[in-house]
């Protein structure tokens, strides 16, 4: 980047050409690059101090902080809030988003409606649950179907839950890799992308000099 400042995650993909990251400064700024060269195209100075999730839909840049979603315009100007939430992810039908709400003792999805309105639970059964209130910014798929961290009382490590939301099922994505896959999200293509780590354990047994 042609920028001596520090950016990072929360990033996302805005389209083939440009990518969104959060700078350092407080408050914090939402700093589209072009993937080219690395110049930064344009600068959206947010209110909060903190930003969770980065989500856009070239209209504008969905984000979460202090527990709520806001809306900020591509091409700058004010932050609105839009509801409670912890991540978000905006929905390719350009009218909704998915919103995750991480509670006590569990974690649950919404959509919530661009033109206003209440956010309505999606209800969801299966094997599996909803591990953490992250979502990637790519996480609804141009079918609609939403791909978050799953965990099974069976397994140790997350697991790539494949969420249906017209069927209202959550299940586990079948990958041949002996470790732990978090964080996926669709390629425009429709495919599934999620980094992966492995973990190497060593027991060690101390005694005392004597």
């Amino acid at each position: 980047m042609e920028s001596g400042e520090n950016f990072g995650p929360p990033a996302a993909v805005v389209d083939s050409r440009r990518v969104a990251l959060l700078s350092d400064k407080q408050p914090p700024e939402i700093a589209v690059v072009s993937v080219a060269d690395g110049r930064i195209v344009s600068r959206l100075p947010l209110p909060q101090a903190e930003v969770r999730s980065v989500s856009p839909d070239g209209k504008a840049f969905y984000y979460t902080s202090g527990g709520f979603v806001w809306s900020i315009p591509a091409a700058g100007g004010t932050a609105s809030k839009l509801g409670a939430g912890d991540s978000v992810a905006a929905d390719p039908n350009g009218r909704d988003l998915i919103v995750s709400l991480g509670e006590s003792e569990s974690t649950h999805l919404v959509r919530l409606p661009l033109s206003g309105g209440t956010a309505i639970p999606l209800e969801i059964q299966g094997d599996l649950r909803l591990a953490t209130s992250k979502l990637a910014s790519g996480a609804v798929g141009p079918d609609g179907r939403i791909v978050a961290d799953g965990a099974s009382a069976s397994q140790w490590s997350y697991q790539v839950a494949m969420i249906d939301p017209l069927r209202h099922t959550i299940a586990r994505v079948p990958v041949n890799f002996d470790g732990e896959l978090a964080a996926a999200l669709w390629t425009p293509d429709g495919r599934l992308i999620a980094p992966g780590k492995t973990y190497s354990f060593t027991l060690w047994r101390f005694r005392p000099n004597r």
